[in-house]
């Protein structure tokens, strides 16, 4: 019988990016929240993944980064 609803602050975008350009999209639209003082939560599609953009915005971004996949330890 819980109700649940989205915070009506909450905002939600999506982009349709070909493959060749994700990376580097994400990486200006990161900073580009980042310099808004905005957070931003981004899902990716594997562990690897998850991986490859965390070792690369944490030496890049000039904010706090974190990581959270299924094959961490608890």
């Amino acid at each position: 019988g819980q109700q649940f609803s989205t915070p009506s602050t909450l905002k939600q975008h999506y982009m349709v990016v070909p493959c060749k350009q994700r990376l580097v999209t994400l990486a200006a639209l990161t900073q580009w929240q980042v310099g808004r003082n905005k957070r931003l939560i981004v899902f990716l599609s594997s562990c690897a993944s998850v991986d490859l953009v965390y070792a690369l915005f944490s030496a890049k971004i000039k904010a706090p980064c974190y990581k959270l996949h299924g094959q961490m330890s608890q």
